[in-house]
């Protein structure tokens, strides 16, 4: 069977959706695009405009609510199925958006470029894991007001994966959607089969952007997917026990949701959520905590509990380095999330809180996603695999299995062999370099990256996504 693990019992769940549907009746949510007040209100809500407040009605929830699909696929650039978002699927991902970048060859930390950008996307292009990629960094040598449309076109040039761009308003969400088209083929292509999800992030405590009214709003026109998530900090910007900020953030994920389905009832979306915690200590968030991981599970289980596809946080670590901190973190916030059946987990590619990318990191963080699923996967069970009737042949003797077909047969599947894990002997370890797993892990990155190939886009493609965002 295929384990699996809930922070929260059905009881608790329901808990947490009336409190939610509380928070948005009563209280509300402060928002600041004057489009998105105009929809919720012809939708009914209820609209103080002096104010810029919106409350929102449990049956407009529920109606909008009814109008959303368990999945939504995604697909890579060239056609092909990349993965399906929902049931008990788990998909690992990069997150963004970094400002600095840890150098592979030289080991240096500085402001990210967008030849580090071009780095880090090749070696996910390369690599099985990750399936999906948001753009991990944030290149200061763009000019700042064009950063997400220049994320979205190296992204696009440079990985066939799905992409899950930031848009920083309603131009720019119509210019990335526009280059996400082109690359496919049209609009009508685009909504068949979509190489991307238009992602939103949402404000704590209950607040709708103008940024992001005009992302939903925009994108929804469009029919292009959208992943809405919500962070709230424990202690900041939310009260400081973990069930409040998964109340909280389950509020402003349906607030978002309800937004886009009063726009279009048909488009999809992606409950997703980067509930974390304050260290008050520190003045500072942290994401490789066991508290994370917790709330994501209980996030996974909101979002399964409006029967959505859903995403978040995961594969994190406050590290600001390649150590052990790093592998305990990141492998605690990838497992876990894993087996609470997230379906889409964000995170490979980042150190620092979120603040440098790292391929090295991406490399260490691909072969945890691969340990991850072979978690995630269980143990399957039937009369072959039991394999009575061999132990019998075999008997109780001194006798290997070793040269078994059985053997033969399962021994690729039943165990993960790793690239980057160190099994060997001491002595062996020695004579090979005494090499620790950031060394290897440069070491594959050189190797990966040397095998990548460019997507097969359509001619002039470049010029064009150029002309979509200088126009």
């Amino acid at each position: 069977m295929r384990p699996y693990v809930q922070t929260l019992s059905p009881e608790e769940v329901h808990q947490v959706h009336m409190a939610s549907m509380e928070l948005l009746s009563t209280v509300g949510l402060e928002v600041l695009d004057e489009v998105s007040i105009d929809y919720y209100e012809q939708a009914g809500a209820l609209v103080d405009r002096e104010k810029k407040m919106v409350r929102i009605p449990v049956g407009l929830v529920n109606e909008c609510l009814a109008k959303c699909a368990p999945s939504v696929t995604l697909y890579n650039s060239d056609g092909t199925k990349a993965f399906t978002v929902g049931g008990e699927e788990v998909h690992y991902g990069t997150v963004g958006f970094a400002n600095y970048a840890k150098d592979w060859k030289t080991d240096v930390i500085r402001e990210a470029t967008i030849a580090d950008y071009e780095d880090i996307l090749k070696l996910c292009d390369v690599l099985d894991y990750p399936e999906f990629v948001l753009p991990p960094a944030q290149p200061v040598d763009v000019p700042v007001e064009l950063s997400d449309r220049y994320q979205a076109k190296v992204g696009f040039l440079t990985t066939k994966k799905p992409l899950i761009p930031q848009a920083y308003g309603a131009q720019e969400a119509r210019d990335i959607i526009k280059m996400a088209s082109l690359v496919v083929g049209g609009m009508d292509q685009l909504r068949e089969k979509p190489n991307m999800a238009m992602l939103v992030t949402c404000t704590s405590p209950l607040v709708v952007r103008k940024d992001a009214g005009e992302t939903v709003v925009e994108t929804a026109k469009a029919g292009v997917p959208l992943f809405i998530e919500s962070g709230p900090m424990t202690g900041a910007t939310s009260p400081a026990t973990l069930v409040s900020a998964v109340a909280l953030a389950n509020a402003e994920n349906i607030a978002h949701i309800v937004l886009a389905k009063i726009v279009n009832p048909n488009v999809p979306v992606i409950y997703a959520s980067w509930c974390r915690l304050f260290d008050m200590r520190y003045g500072n968030v942290s994401l490789g905590c066991p508290e994370l991981a917790l709330m994501r599970v209980a996030n996974a289980q909101m979002g399964k509990y409006y029967k959505l596809p859903c995403g978040g946080g995961g594969v994190l670590t406050d590290a600001n380095t390649i150590d052990a901190q790093l592998g305990w973190e990141k492998m605690l916030t990838a497992v876990v999330p894993g087996i609470g059946h997230c379906n889409m987990i964000l995170g490979m590619g980042i150190i620092g809180q979120e603040n440098t990318m790292s391929c090295e990191c991406l490399m260490m963080d691909s072969e945890i996603a691969r340990i991850s699923q072979r978690v995630i996967r269980g143990i399957a069970v039937d009369e072959e695999r039991l394999a009575v009737d061999l132990i019998k042949e075999v008997g109780p003797a001194a006798t290997s299995f070793v040269s078994k077909k059985h053997t033969k047969k399962f021994y690729p599947t039943e165990q993960l062999l790793p690239r980057l894990t160190d099994r060997s002997v001491p002595a062996e370890w020695v004579k090979n370099g005494s090499k620790d797993c950031g060394m290897v892990a440069k070491e594959l990155v050189e190797q990966y990256i040397s095998q990548y190939q460019k997507p097969n886009l359509p001619e002039g493609i470049e010029e064009q996504l150029e002309a979509a965002i200088t126009k």
